[in-house]
């Protein structure tokens, strides 16, 4: 896929009724820092109220997916602000499909956990036999191995944490990435929580580095605003919502430069994949 010519289409198509498509972002990223509020308290109730309060709102990010399809269908003139709120006013239908991405993502990584414990604890048991030989002797050439043994082991054994490391976030990215279409077959063709997985992976075939290659060409602005936010974060750090502050201010900022740009960008993806894979059309 030509990733210019979708970012220049996403540009002409945010032409018309761009301040109501603004103004739905802006309501959905609010409306998604409403969990964080609870994130930074340390007692057993807060805690249990954040995930209380992330489950309920799991699927309020459905509104960039309603939003954008209008857009880039010419459908702009249809816009309001409930579509930001269509998350809550579906939670019925749209749940049982976001739960099970979401328990996809997460059992994945319990069984990358699991694999990584059993690696360590063989590799770990080797470090430590290789350690326990070295320090058997008592010679002063045994006693310098024993030094240089310890440090290559330690040093091997870091190395394989950061790879493992490495390793789980690039897998997570890839069961991402398959499972990029979901929310949009559900709200296009209206399909069951199981077959919008199947069909997602089935679609993602073949096209997962095209989608990495537009998330990149956002990735400027993405780690400008990062930045942006943990600066205001550090400064307001004496304040005891700072960190919901500068995610708010980091987040309006996202919106009037990047955000727009992206969320119809990969709603043309998603039509582009659509329209060879089902023979539609705009």
């Amino acid at each position: 896929m030509n990733v210019q010519r979708i970012k220049q289409r996403a540009s002409e198509v945010l032409v018309n009724y761009k301040d109501q498509y603004l103004r739905i972002l802006i309501i959905v990223m609010l409306l998604n820092l409403v969990p964080t509020i609870f994130s930074g308290y340390t007692s057993t109730f807060a805690t249990i109220i954040y995930y209380i309060v992330s489950f309920l709102f799991l699927t309020v990010s459905h509104g960039y997916i309603v939003s954008s399809l209008k857009m880039v269908r010419n459908n702009g003139i249809t816009l309001s602000d409930d579509d930001a709120f269509v998350g809550f006013r579906r939670i019925k239908d749209l749940f049982p499909t976001y739960l099970l991405q979401e328990v996809i993502s997460v059992v994945v990584m319990i069984i990358y956990f699991i694999i990584c414990i059993i690696i360590f604890a063989i590799f770990g048991s080797s470090f430590m036999n290789i350690s326990y030989l070295a320090s058997a002797s008592t010679s002063t050439d045994a006693m310098v191995n024993y030094i240089l043994n310890l440090f290559m082991t330690s040093s091997s054994f870091s190395t394989l944490v950061l790879m493992m490391l490495l390793i789980g976030v690039v897998l997570m990215v890839i069961v991402s990435l398959f499972l990029f279409a979901v929310p949009y077959l559900l709200e296009e063709y209206h399909m069951g929580p199981v077959e919008c997985v199947k069909e997602s992976f089935s679609m993602m075939k073949g096209h997962l580095w095209d989608l990495v290659r537009l998330d990149i060409s956002f990735w400027g602005w993405m780690i400008l605003v990062g930045i942006i936010e943990m600066l205001l974060s550090s400064l307001l750090s004496f304040v005891s919502i700072g960190g919901l502050i500068a995610s708010i201010i980091a987040g309006i900022i996202a919106v009037y430069t990047y955000v727009p740009r992206y969320q119809l960008s990969i709603a043309i993806f998603f039509e582009e994949l659509a329209y060879y894979r089902y023979n539609n059309v705009y």
